[in-house]
């Protein structure tokens, strides 16, 4: 990406540009696991299972969705371009903007394969001001940058207090092809059950345990996402028949 296409939002400069949704021309949708944020966690975990995962190239853990079984499996976009849930996360759903570190500038990626002077969401009014759909965007985007500091701590709360464990997970699919997922952390519900009642009350003084149990109780979310993956083989298997 060049830097100089990364421009700060104008209302004389990008008047004319739309944001044309469309998941299968966004390449950081194509993935099978996506960070997300504590502040989203009731959405996220409603929609998907949740884990912790280390980042490959710091070791630093990291909250996310699994979307997919395969790399760069993404079970609920659709063959129109269309995201199937009811939540999508927002490290995706933000884009082609980011906000300056200070928070005061808006920077829009005039690259990302979304942007489009002919279709889409439009950014500005006819009288400069923003539209419905660039209100939204802004909320997400103070959203995030309030959002990685508290995600940080909940995460660090997790691993001093040593809920956190690795888990694998052993499937079966209809075709009955095994598959068995690892690098997936969750909680380690035998040391959340040895935690003293000081320790408990203050993470839920905190709010810290109400993101323990939605994590946790979001593995029940692995069905569904298996249910996905069972009807996408049938349609392949269809198509190649």
């Amino acid at each position: 990406m060049k830097a100089e296409r990364i421009k700060r939002l104008s209302k004389t400069e990008h008047r004319d540009v739309h944001i044309n949704v469309d998941y299968l021309k966004q390449p950081e949708a194509a993935t099978h696991v996506v960070p997300v944020l504590v502040s989203e966690l009731l959405s996220v975990t409603a929609n998907y299972p949740t884990f912790l995962i280390k980042d490959s190239e710091t070791g630093e853990f990291l909250l996310a969705a699994l979307l997919g079984f395969a790399e760069d499996e993404n079970l609920f976009m659709s063959g129109d371009g269309n995201w199937r849930s009811t939540h999508v996360p927002l490290t995706i759903a933000r884009k082609p903007f980011h906000l300056s570190e200070d928070r005061t500038d808006v920077f829009i990626d005039m690259d990302n394969p979304w942007v489009s002077f002919e279709s889409g969401e439009r950014l500005f009014t006819d009288s400069g001001e923003f539209t419905l759909f660039m209100d939204k965007m802004l909320g997400m985007l103070e959203r995030i940058a309030s959002g990685v500091g508290e995600t940080k701590s909940f995460v660090k709360t997790l691993l001093d207090y040593g809920l956190v464990k690795p888990v694998t997970l052993d499937l079966t699919f209809e075709d009955l092809q095994p598959r068995n997922l690892q690098g997936l952390y969750n909680i380690d519900h035998a040391k959340l059950r040895s935690l003293s009642q000081g320790d408990l009350s203050e993470l839920h003084r905190r709010r810290i345990l109400e993101g323990v149990f939605m994590v946790s109780h979001s593995l029940e979310k692995i069905k569904s996402l298996v249910f996905l993956k069972d009807r996408l083989n049938r349609k392949l298997t269809k198509v190649l028949g």
